[in-house]
């Protein structure tokens, strides 16, 4: 299973507090250096290149460890592991072939939504801007368009920044992280190697007093837990169906919370599988569809009120759903909560909360749940009983 992480990004940023200040004569390279350690990154992973040369001695001097891979694929995929287990990662490589070798990895990241660092070293800013472009194009450039790796990485990541400006670069630096620690998203900082060795002037304030948490609107939330609220108080048979964001928004404990106040185990999909412990009678099993044991796929799709927290709706999870057309479905995932449900008068109405964190949201519900019912009164208790016992008999099999 993966450890989760103590304290969330929050507790992270607050340990960095207690590392020694910068101080003022930085280079580029070394603030960022200086801002990847602050964030939580202590080691990185890479495979040295000439544009990159000058940043890998700046990452190490600056406390960062370097961990050499094989390739750049394999340092991507090294940094996304990592990025999981602490929270977030970083891999460093140089423009263009290393680049590119490490865009799959990227890709993966974004569609499982970690928080990954990618900093490639590149040419000299000096040949991003030149007009007429030089003769002699900087070698692993794609045509005269040196813009293409950034290109390239746009649509796989939250953020793709070019630093060539050495007085703007801290700024931007500190922005990309933000982002990357706050939507659970890669990103790439590209990263020149004049700019690099530049000297730059810190902003004030330390990355401890960030603020990372998901965009969250507090009228929405309230309006969504409500909603939420009227439909499970009516349940028989309510489920929970957790997955991957619940890992990444270290939210694992607020979904425990919320099985004991609805009496109700917690299958995952498969993307989500491990983002709570498996075994004991909290754990339901994995649901795919038609491709689920039995129990779980009835705990499902039986369910007159299926909550769904931080699972994608992605194609090999819900293929071959039957979820009930008659249930009323809650979808919390990418800081939304939509809430499918029956019309008296036929067919299905949606309804769309945002811009909701999905930790916040989780918790929000469990204590207004425990609030307005009561232990005595909470639904599900018989489904509960069913569900665990099922869950006990396979508990080994997963």
């Amino acid at each position: 299973r993966l450890p989760e992480r103590r304290g969330g990004i929050r507790g992270r940023l607050a340990a960095s507090a207690r590392l020694p200040p910068m101080t003022s004569d930085l280079s580029v390279g070394s603030y960022l250096a200086a801002r990847l350690k602050e964030v939580g990154v202590r080691h990185v992973f890479g495979v040295p290149g000439d544009y990159s040369l000058g940043l890998c001695d700046m990452l190490i001097h600056g406390g960062v460890r370097w961990v050499g891979t094989c390739n750049e694929l394999n340092a991507g995929y090294a940094a996304d592991a990592y990025a999981r287990a602490n929270g977030i990662g970083c891999a460093c490589v140089t423009y263009g072939v290393g680049g590119f070798s490490v865009l799959n990895a990227c890709a993966g990241a974004f569609a499982e939504s970690v928080p990954l660092v990618i900093v490639s070293g590149a040419p000299a800013a000096r040949d991003y801007v030149a007009d007429p472009p030089p003769d002699a194009l900087p070698h692993h450039a794609v045509g005269a368009q040196l813009h293409a790796q950034q290109a390239a990485f746009k649509p796989v990541t939250g953020a793709s920044v070019v630093l060539l400006d050495a007085e703007k670069a801290p700024e931007l630096i500190d922005e990309t992280l933000r982002l990357c620690m706050r939507d659970s998203r890669p990103v790439l900082i590209e990263l020149p190697m004049d700019v690099a060795a530049a000297p730059c002037t810190p902003p004030a304030g330390r990355a401890s007093a960030w603020d990372v948490r998901p965009t969250h609107d507090e009228q929405a939330c309230a309006e969504a837990v409500a909603q939420v609220v009227a439909a499970l108080t009516r349940a028989e048979r309510p489920a929970l169906l957790a997955g991957v964001e619940v890992h990444r928004r270290n939210a694992q404990a607020g979904v425990r919370r919320l099985a004991r106040v609805l009496r109700v185990p917690v299958a995952t999909t498969r993307h989500g599988k491990t983002a709570l412990e498996e075994g004991g009678t909290i754990c339901a099993g994995v649901y795919a569809g038609a491709m689920s044991r039995n129990p779980v796929r009835e705990y499902v799709e039986g369910a007159d009120v299926l909550l769904s927290l931080g699972a994608a709706k992605t194609d090999i999870d819900f293929f071959t759903a039957e979820l009930s057309a008659s249930a009323v479905a809650v979808h919390a995932d990418s800081g939304r909560v939509a809430v499918r449900g029956p019309e008296a008068g036929g067919g299905a109405r949606l309804t769309v909360h945002a811009p909701v964190a999905l930790g916040t949201f989780i918790d929000a519900l469990a204590l207004a749940l425990f609030d307005c019912m009561g232990y005595a009164d909470l639904p599900g208790a018989g489904h509960a009983a069913g569900a665990a016992a099922a869950a006990s008999t396979r508990a080994g099999a997963n």
